[in-house]
């Protein structure tokens, strides 16, 4: 399939919670063999995490080719400059192909490394890791933000505090390579940079937030406690990334019997909640994001509706004619 090569690939961005792997599964399925689907959703890229990250199906996965999904060890490190390296191989092989790579997922940081550049930071050792994690856990993240707002004030002052892994990333850096990551961000960046039509997928507020609690209390239904379970079994814990995703670490202390499942439940809908409205601050400040307009009817199918609406728009502006 020939296409406009001012863009390299679609994306599908927005709030978790608001369809954007469904809209996916709508375009897989109207035209075949048109696009191959690549991860750019930081926690659905751990195997053994598919029901708490809400990572596509066997089932659904069988109607076209995915990429990225699923691949790491739990344990593994997986930072931005990884994945642009990684998804930009893998955009490239999908062109060569004569198909439109289509990229999926609310991680905005990926995103922006693969067209905005990517500060290379190098191996982090894995004694320095070691001890930041000994720190983060030790004396808790808000004590781990104040060794990083003492020694980088600068990255202090832009990252969420609460964020165990932003927190522990930054330490990490400044713990291997002797420097700030406010220094490192002012260097030059890693730009073998592509381009993009992104499309971003939101929902009105309340309705998102109806989404999430649904979805997590689906989750437990599903068997998230069961997930979590079989992680810890196999000897992953809290010093591990894939515990760094909503509910996993809840679900931990709910199996070691430090918090109820209903507690559980809530802190992952709280959580999941604050994510999106975080996510929609991202990509709602990036100009390059094509909004796609909410359907006003009811009876109108909600993905069938907007998987139509970018067909359109891809049909337009990168000269495809889909099947």
């Amino acid at each position: 399939m020939e296409h406009n090569r001012r863009f390299d690939f679609i994306a599908l961005v927005g709030p978790t919670g608001v369809g954007k792997s469904r809209v996916a599964i709508e375009l897989l399925e109207k035209h075949k063999g048109a696009f191959e689907v690549v991860c750019m959703d930081s926690c659905q890229m751990y195997e053994g995490a598919l029901i708490g990250t809400d990572s596509p199906t066997e089932d659904e996965k069988r109607k076209g080719v995915f990429h990225l999904y699923n691949f790491l060890k739990p344990s593994e490190t997986f930072s931005a400059g990884d994945y642009a390296r990684m998804a930009k191989e893998t955009i490239r092989e999908i062109n060569n192909r004569g198909r439109i790579p289509l990229l999926v997922g609310g991680t905005g940081f990926y995103l922006s490394a693969i067209m905005d550049g990517f500060h290379e930071v190098g191996e982090i050792d894995e004694e320095v890791r070691k001890r930041v994690v000994r720190i983060v856990e030790g004396y808790g993240v808000e004590r781990a933000f104040r060794l990083l707002n003492y020694l980088d004030s600068d990255t202090g002052g832009k990252i969420d505090k609460r964020n165990p892994m932003r927190v522990a990333r930054a330490l990490e850096i400044i713990f291997s390579t002797g420097k700030r990551l406010s220094d490192i961000r002012k260097e030059e960046k890693v730009n073998d940079t592509l381009n993009g039509l992104i499309f971003g997928i939101t929902l009105p507020l309340c309705e998102l937030d109806e989404r999430i609690e649904n979805r997590a209390i689906g989750m437990i239904y599903d068997g998230f406690v069961e997930e979590v379970r079989g992680l810890m079994e196999a000897g992953y814990g809290l010093g591990d990334p894939v515990f760094k995703a909503i509910g996993y670490e809840d679900i931990y202390y709910y199996l070691m019997g430090a918090m109820s499942l209903n507690r559980v439940v809530d802190k992952i809908i709280c959580d999941t909640i604050g994510y999106a409205k975080r996510q929609l601050t991202w990509f709602t400040a990036d100009e390059r994001v094509w909004w796609l307009p909410c359907p006003l009817v009811d009876s109108i199918d909600y993905y069938e509706y907007l998987a139509n609406v970018v067909s359109g728009i891809i049909k337009r502006f990168m000269g495809v004619v889909l099947n």
